[in-house]
C-alpha cells in the first residue's frame, strides 16, 4: 500500500510539473510530454512499459478514407450481385436466401436491404453502446465493408464515418450504403462513396420514431403531423365519430426525400396509444366504474397481441423492379390500398365495411404479396406488381372477392 502511496505522490508532483512546463510547446514536444508521462506512469506502479507507438488512451481510430476510395470498395464488392434476394430476419443477423448473414465483431441488430441491387447495411453491436456500421454485397457475402461507426447516448446517436463525417440526431435509420440520422425537424442522410445530404422537413410534421418500409431504395419516410393530439382518450373519441361520419383524418404523410412531396394518408394518430384501466369497481351487469386510466404507446395491446391501430402495422413500403409501392391501411380499418409512391395515385387491394383484422407483405421468389385477414380466412393478392399493372382488376369491392385459400402469415 504504501508503494502505491508514494507512486501516487510522485506522479502527482510529475504531472503538477508537466502542466507548467508545458505551456508554449509545439504539437510535437506535447506529444513527447505526454509519452513521457505514460512512461513515469508505468514505471511508479511497477507495469511494465508499453510497446512503442501504443497508447494508454485506447485503440486508435479507424484510419479516414476518402469517398472515391469507398465508393470503389462498393462497386468492386458489388460486382457480379445477383437481384432479388428472400430476407428473413434471426435473432442475430439476417438469413439471404437460406444463407445466414452473421458478424464475428458483433451482434448484427439492425439491417436494411435492397433485394434489387443486392446489397445490404447492417449494425454490428461492439461493445457497450458502440457498434460498427457495415455494407455487404449480397452476391459476396464474405467481404463486408465498414463505412461508419455508431454510438448510442441519452440525447440519441452519433455517427462517425469511415471518411471522417460526424452526424448527431435522435433517430438512427439505416439504408442499403449509408444511413439516416433524425432530428425532430430535419434529418441527414450519408451514403458511402457520396457524401451528406440534409433533408428538412415540412412545417407540422416530424418523423416517425418506427419505419416499417423500405426508406433507402424508395428514397420515402413516414411523417407525423405535430399537432395530432395522439394518446388523448377524449381526441380519440372525436375522430372515432369522424370516422363513423366518414372523415378523412390524415394524421400522417409519406414524404419523398428527393423532391419533398408529400402523400397524405387517411391514417390517424389515436390508434397507436394503449389504455389501461386500474382502481375498478363493478357498477352493474355491463359496466366497470375506474378511478385510474394510464395511455402510453404500443405496438402491441395488454394481451401481447399486435395493436393494429398502430401506423406500424398500417404501413408498408418497398421496391419491385417496376417501381416504389405502398400498402396502407386506411379510412379506420376498412380499406387496404396499394400506392404507387412515384405519383401518388391509389389502387383498392381490399375493402370491408366490418373492418380488416391486419395483413402482411411477404416478399418471397422474386414477388411481393398481400396477406390480409378477416373472418378466420386469410386472403391474397399474389404478386403485386401484376396486380398494380393490370389495374386493380381483380380487386374487390367487398370480403367475397380477391381470397384465396388460408395461407401462413
Amino acid at each position: 500500500m504504501k508503494k502505491y502511496h508514494r507512486a501516487g505522490m510522485l506522479l502527482t508532483t510529475l504531472l503538477l510539473s508537466c502542466a507548467v512546463s508545458a505551456q508554449g510547446l509545439t504539437a510535437e514536444q506535447m506529444q513527447q510530454l505526454q509519452a513521457r508521462i505514460q512512461a513515469e506512469m508505468l514505471k511508479a506502479y511497477g507495469l511494465p512499459a508499453a510497446p512503442a507507438g501504443s497508447s494508454m488512451a485506447g485503440p486508435a481510430a479507424p484510419p479516414v478514407v476518402s469517398e472515391e476510395e469507398l465508393a470503389e470498395k462498393l462497386r468492386i464488392g458489388g460486382a457480379g450481385s445477383v437481384p432479388f434476394f428472400d430476407v428473413v430476419t434471426r435473432r442475430d443477423g439476417f438469413l439471404v436466401n437460406g444463407q445466414a448473414i452473421l458478424d464475428p465483431e458483433g451482434r448484427i441488430s439492425r439491417y436494411a436491404v435492397d433485394p434489387i441491387g443486392g446489397s445490404a447495411t447492417y449494425l454490428a453491436e461492439t461493445a457497450g453502446r458502440a457498434a460498427k456500421i457495415k455494407w455487404i454485397s449480397l452476391g459476396r457475402l464474405d467481404q463486408p465493408v465498414d463505412i461508419g461507426q455508431a454510438v448510442s447516448g441519452p440525447n440519441g446517436w452519433t455517427v462517425t464515418t469511415a471518411s471522417g463525417k460526424v452526424l448527431s440526431g435522435e433517430l438512427l435509420i439505416l439504408i442499403p450504403g449509408g444511413v439516416i440520422v433524425s432530428r425532430q425537424s430535419a434529418a441527414f442522410r450519408y451514403d458511402a462513396g457520396k457524401g451528406v445530404s440534409n433533408i428538412a422537413f415540412p412545417d407540422g410534421y416530424q418523423i416517425t420514431p418506427l419505419q416499417h418500409g423500405a426508406v433507402g431504395t424508395t428514397d420515402t419516410i413516414l411523417l407525423e403531423r405535430q399537432n395530432s393530439s395522439a394518446g388523448n382518450p377524449v381526441a380519440d373519441i372525436g375522430k372515432l365519430f369522424g370516422r363513423i361520419a366518414g372523415a378523412r383524418i390524415e394524421d400522417y404523410a409519406f414524404m419523398n426525400l428527393r423532391t419533398g412531396s408529400l402523400i397524405p394518408l387517411n391514417i390517424d394518430s389515436g390508434g397507436k396509444s394503449v389504455h389501461s384501466f386500474s382502481d375498478c369497481r363493478r357498477k352493474n351487469g355491463l359496466v366497470n366504474y375506474c378511478e385510474r386510466m394510464t395511455s402510453f404507446e404500443s405496438l402491441y395491446d395488454l394481451q401481447g397481441q399486435r395493436n393494429l391501430s398502430h401506423y406500424y402495422w398500417r404501413a408498408d413500403w418497398f421496391r419491385t423492379p417496376s417501381g416504389a409501392y405502398a400498402v396502407v391501411q386506411e379510412n379506420g380499418l376498412k380499406e387496404i390500398n396499394i400506392i404507387d409512391l412515384s405519383n401518388g395515385r391509389r389502387i383498392n387491394a381490399f375493402s370491408r365495411g366490418l373492418g380488416i383484422a391486419g395483413y402482411n407483405v411477404v416478399v418471397s421468389g422474386g414477388k411481393v404479396r398481400i396477406v390480409a385477414n378477416w373472418a378466420f380466412q386469410d386472403h391474397v393478392i399474389p404478386d403485386v406488381e401484376a396486380f398494380v399493372q393490370t389495374g386493380g382488376s381483380s380487386a374487390s369491392a367487398e370480403a367475397s372477392a380477391v381470397a384465396s385459400s388460408p395461407v401462413a402469415n
